[in-house]
């Protein structure tokens, strides 16, 4: 959810609501990036056990920077919108925090499916009924537009080097990186032949005559094989990664006809975390996000990105608490195409005719 339609026809709507001469424009120039879980931070004046300043942290679920046309950087029309989703009732009562996201973003709505739009308004009135906007996740219809924030230049910085940082390098696997190795160089006395007392600068060009000839000599006898290893490292990962390619094709072609796309369109970290899920409704453990982590040998950061990634995208769902709970596949995406047992198994096979046909 919201890295499609939904989130296209949310922006769309917003920034119509917030200039009118939007309405004017070709809707393609209205261009905008999604961030999911950014977090920010409160100074709670504590120091830690090293001495370090103790911060509360709160993360928003989406930041969407939004882009009005394309002068409007120049033109200071950008606006930024924070999300948090709420998709049980439970989880939206409870909630006891939204004040700690005001101030950030321009706007900040509360993202709900549409059947708790009522109950996601009389919260937003409770806590305040200018500042919390509210929209369906599932169609991105806004059923309460918020006012804009005054948000100060201190948390404008705050929020953009988060992003920067966190989403520019957070996901760059090790191979994309570089890296430089300073080889041992074994420095040896030059030898210097009979110079006649011509002063000091000659003496010292010969030095450094013999020196480059010795350096040019030292490398012409590096040896080959340091280089011929790097590139069977380099092959075998490729036909690793080329065989996981294959297998997560093949297990797609098992999906509904519906989801099969969907997952097949999204990186090959995202669907190796969709099929370890999946994997765990007749496994014995639950999948949590340290068994994912664990399974698939990825870092906590790269596996939380692919499971928002996964949960937005309506493929994945949580159970439990986002620190302790874990996570299944969502109806759609537990029917495969060849099942025959649930509910919804016969509208499976109804669209697979349909296509075939």
């Amino acid at each position: 959810m919201l890295v499609g339609s939904e989130g296209r026809a949310f922006v769309l709507s917003l920034t119509e609501s917030i200039y009118s001469w939007a309405t004017k424009i070709p809707q393609e120039f209205i261009t905008y990036r999604m961030f999911e879980e950014v977090s920010v931070r409160y100074a709670t004046g504590e120091k830690t056990r090293r001495g370090l300043d103790r911060q509360e942290h709160y993360r928003f679920d989406a930041v969407f920077l939004v882009q009005p046309g394309y002068r409007a950087l120049n033109q200071k029309q950008v606006f930024t919108v924070g999300v948090e989703i709420k998709g049980q009732k439970s989880d939206l009562r409870a909630d006891k925090k939204i004040e700690k996201y005001f101030g950030w973003t321009d706007f900040f709505f509360i993202g709900v499916p549409e059947e708790l739009a009522e109950e996601a308004i009389r919260k937003a009135d409770a806590v305040s009924p200018d500042m919390v906007g509210v929209f369906a996740i599932d169609t991105g219809v806004i059923y309460k537009l918020p006012k804009r924030m005054e948000v100060p230049v201190e948390n404008k910085a705050a929020l953009q080097e988060q992003i920067l940082y966190s989403y520019i390098f957070a996901d760059m696997e090790r191979e994309n990186t570089v890296s430089f190795k300073i080889d041992d160089v074994e420095i040896t006395q030059p030898e210097f032949t009979a110079v006649a007392e011509t002063g000091a600068a000659t003496a010292k060009a010969v030095a450094v005559e013999m020196a480059e000839q010795k350096s040019v000599q030292s490398t012409e006898e590096q040896p080959v094989a340091a280089d011929e290893g790097k590139e069977a490292e380099r092959k075998q990962r490729r036909l690793m990664k080329q065989q996981m390619k294959a297998k997560l094709e093949e297990q797609n072609r098992t999906l509904a006809p519906d989801v099969a796309p969907m997952v097949a369109a999204m990186p090959i970290t995202d669907q190796r975390v969709f099929w370890a899920v999946k994997r765990s409704e007749d496994g014995e453990s639950e999948a949590t996000s340290k068994v994912l982590q664990n399974e698939l040998q990825l870092s906590a950061s790269v596996t939380d990105h692919a499971v928002s990634r996964l949960v937005s995208a309506g493929l994945i769902q949580r159970v439990g608490s986002k620190k302790t709970g874990s996570y299944k596949p969502t109806k759609k995406a537990s029917c495969n195409s060849t099942c025959g047992f649930c509910d919804i198994a016969e509208t499976c096979k109804q669209r697979i005719l349909e296509r075939v046909e």
